[in-house]
This record gives C-alpha cells, structure tokens and sequence, in this order.
C-alpha cells in the first residue's frame, strides 16, 4: 500500500468518514499539535525513567491517539462514527490519581518553576507546553459533546506533565 494518495495535493484534507477540509482548517491544527505531543512524549518515554513513567506515558499516548480520531471526525455529517473512539473509562480519574500521588511526594511550591533542572524534565516541560497549545487550539472550534470530554482529559494531563516535570526534577 502506498503510503501517499495525492488526494490533498489541492490543500484539502480528509476527514473520518471522508468529509474533505481545507488544511488551513483549525482541526487540522488540534491534531496536528497532538500528533507532535504524542511524538515528543516518545521522546520522554525513552530516557532514564523509572517502567511507572514509562507505562503512564505509554496510556496517555494511547489516549492522544483516540484524542486526535475525536477531532478528526465531521459531527455535522457522522457523528455515529464517535462511537468507535473513545478515550478510556478512567483516564481522567487515573491522572487526577497520579497528579494527587505526585503532589504528596513534593515539598509545597514556594514560586514559579523554572524548567531545565534536568534534560528529562525539560522533555517533560516540552510535553506539557505541547499539550497546553493543544489545549488552546480545541477552543477554536465549536465542541461536539464527546469534543468536550476529550478536552477535559487534555486538560488534566498538562496539569499531569507539570507535575510530573516537577517531579523528575527532584528525582
């Protein structure tokens, strides 16, 4: 199978369920910007973590994933098709769970966070400003419901990644 199809050399792109949209459309920098943070979170997930960091990274990529199939799908004309991508049941709870843990570990924030105290942070600060860009873009759109969930899930893992840079700063 060829991996190019030539059909948005004219600026136009697909959509799920084969609505066809121009490239300047804002969804196409939602998924775009959550594409680039899954792939920096790869980044992250392959320095010296601890196999805990590693497997939390690897669900919240795997939740980008359905993420990004939630934006690129035209509600107007098949919203059905919303019902094959869904973020999982607890991923918001669990990142509430995780950020709560990882607070406890830490001494009480006393002002603003410079981010570099080490190169894994510093992955880690990238992923959070990442998906805080993310998070802006969503609202340049009109939210279907299921839109709404998945922005709210974005909006606890930029709270998770500060956390979790803060934390991988002191480790």
């Amino acid at each position: 199978m060829k991996i190019y199809t030539k059909t948005g050399d004219k600026g136009t792109t697909g959509l799920i369920g084969g609505t066809r949209i121009e490239k300047n459309d804002p969804r196409l920098e939602i998924y775009g910007t959550f594409d680039e943070l899954t792939s920096y979170l790869g980044v992250l997930k392959n320095q010296q973590i601890d196999e805990l960091h590693k497997a939390e990274i690897h669900f919240i990529q795997q939740n980008i994933i359905q993420v990004n199939a939630i934006f690129a799908i035209d509600y107007t004309s098949n919203s059905h098709l919303a019902e094959k991508y869904n973020i999982e049941s607890n991923a918001i709870s669990y990142l509430e769970e995780r950020i709560d843990a990882y607070t406890k570990l830490m001494p009480p924030l006393k002002g603003f966070i410079i981010p570099g105290e080490n190169i894994v942070s510093a992955h880690c600060d990238v992923c959070r400003t990442i998906c805080r860009r993310a998070e802006r873009r969503i609202y340049d759109i009109n939210l279907a419901s299921k839109q709404e969930e998945a922005a709210i899930f974005i909006n606890r893992l930029s709270d998770f990644l500060y956390v979790l840079a803060r934390k991988l700063s002191i480790s």
